[in-house]
């Protein structure tokens, strides 16, 4: 960490959005879902333009989103990264492919349906708290596009 509080990291906010491309029930899961992992009343999204050929028309609400803040904002992601190691260190040795850390650390969304980007956030945080160089990872390693695997 420098001494210079300008370059100390700080989460100002997270947002967690789902987007189901369509309104109606598919909608209302999700915004359902995303108040059952959030503990907030999340906000409908609409499309910004239309597309004949997806049958989305501008003005449709297609997603949902929550924007957490301080405390709310830390807890969200301690609890995600909390579950990733315990679940890592459960496989420990054993190379865990992307989709299963998806289904196991995200249960809430269908089919584990967690983008790789998100994955690949969490393990970076993982691996700030757990490695002494993050930028050359010992225990918590990338196992080329399929997976990770803790030592």
């Amino acid at each position: 960490m420098s001494d210079n509080i300008m370059k100390q990291i700080k989460i100002g906010k997270v947002v967690v959005n789902i987007s189901v491309g369509q309104s109606g029930q598919p909608l209302a899961n999700a915004m359902q879902i995303l108040a059952d992992i959030t503990g907030q009343a999340p906000s409908q999204r609409s499309a910004k333009m239309t597309i004949r050929q997806w049958g989305i028309r501008k003005g449709e609400p297609m997603a949902c989103a929550v924007t957490l803040r301080g405390e709310k904002a830390d807890a969200f992601l301690s609890e995600k990264e909390s579950v990733l190691l315990r679940f890592l260190e459960s496989r420990r040795g054993a190379v865990v492919s992307r989709e299963d850390i998806a289904r196991y650390v995200w249960p809430e969304l269908p089919g584990g349906s967690q983008g790789n980007q998100a994955i690949d956030e969490s393990v970076e945080r993982l691996r700030a708290s757990i490695e002494d160089d993050p930028l050359k990872p010992a225990r918590l390693i990338t196992v080329g596009q399929f997976g990770y695997l803790l030592l």
